[in-house]
């Protein structure tokens, strides 16, 4: 698969505002601009308190490398990263010397504070339907690099647990598993590994659910 190189977009001369279609924002009143700014000019929060770690920054700037900006580094006034600093880091990474940013001139300090928290802590909220996952990752497969989804390959080996019967393109999930699959419930882990040894013998096609 050829690859473009998005290490140093072209971005407009100067700190040139990038014009937004819909840039009003109806909610709050204020509007929408992305900059191009220096990356040096950039300020990490001091008291960010989310970690984080070396794996993440190396996934961001792989994703940054493969699909480019699709969100702005959002700032303060004062250019202190209220979200993002992964994407900082990520850039970093790869010697960009500019970024896209976003400075939020029309929240409050503690609006500020308030968001940084917010952004981070949402995600938390949020869980995997895994069933869903597993087809959603089964059709990238052969298609491009797994690895660029975020997930290492210990993660992608657990998902292809939860269909044992790999690809399955466009068929309802349901359906898809009762297909051409039949699931043997084991009364504990060795006879699941009898029976695995014993199908596989055969020339079966199996796959441990865990």
């Amino acid at each position: 698969m050829k690859r473009q190189n998005v290490g140093n977009p072209a971005p407009p001369p100067g700190n040139a505002v990038v014009p937004l279609q819909n840039a009003e924002n109806p909610i709050s009143g204020g509007s929408f601009a992305v900059e191009f700014w220096p990356i040096s000019r950039v300020i990490p929060y001091a008291r960010n308190a989310r970690k984080i770690p070396p794996s993440a920054v190396a996934k961001v700037a792989a994703s940054l490398h493969e699909f480019g900006w699709r969100q702005p580094i959002v700032v303060d006034a004062e250019g202190v990263i209220v979200c993002g600093h992964a994407r900082l880091l990520g850039a970093q990474k790869l010697g960009m010397e500019t970024v896209p940013v976003h400075v939020a001139l029309d929240l409050t300090a503690a609006q500020i504070k308030a968001y940084r928290l917010m952004d981070n802590r949402s995600h938390l909220e949020a869980a995997w339907d895994e069933a869903l996952l597993a087809v959603e990752v089964g059709e990238l497969r052969g298609v491009i690099d797994l690895s660029l989804t975020g997930f290492d390959a210990v993660e992608i080996g657990k998902l292809d647990h939860q269909d044992p019967l790999g690809h399955v393109g466009d068929a309802p999930v349901e359906e898809a598993h009762r297909a051409f699959g039949v699931v043997v419930e084991c009364g504990d882990e060795g006879e699941q590994i009898t029976l695995l040894q014993e199908f596989t013998d055969r020339g079966l096609q199996c796959r441990a659910l865990m």
